[in-house]
């Protein structure tokens, strides 16, 4: 089911401040935590924010097993996306200088060599003593 734009923005004007402490809260908890939170939230009377609130809580239920953030932290994991989009914008700058022309397979083959150096230790080498 599809919503309009405005039904979403009227539906989030009654949510979105709960759900911004529910989800800081909560997030160290794990998905479990956060969707019982996001199905816990009073959205009001409205057809539209009903609606809404199940089809988020619906998509959130599916999602769950990707939300295991104790387990991610303690692997040392990142869970925001700030360090995923920052990569992605250093790595688009790289590709996108002065002059710079790549096919798709010289990008890709870069975008290999890179994620290979900043892998664990000893990667790098291993890979290149393999290679020579």
């Amino acid at each position: 089911m599809r919503f309009s734009s405005s039904a979403l923005l009227a539906a989030s004007r009654n949510w979105s401040a709960p759900i911004a402490c529910t989800s800081a809260e909560t997030a160290g908890a794990g998905g479990a935590a956060v969707l019982a939170a996001l199905a816990e939230l009073d959205v009001g009377r409205r057809p539209a924010a009903r609606e809404a609130h199940r089809a988020l809580v619906a998509y959130f239920a599916g999602q769950v097993h990707r939300m295991d953030y104790p387990s991610y932290r303690a692997k040392g994991w990142q869970i925001g996306s700030g360090p995923v989009e920052s990569a992605c914008k250093q790595v688009g700058s790289r590709l996108k200088g002065s002059g710079m022309r790549w096919g798709e397979a010289g990008a890709d083959a870069l975008c290999h060599l890179c994620a290979l150096f900043k892998s664990e230790k000893g990667q790098w080498d291993a890979f290149w003593a393999h290679a020579a």
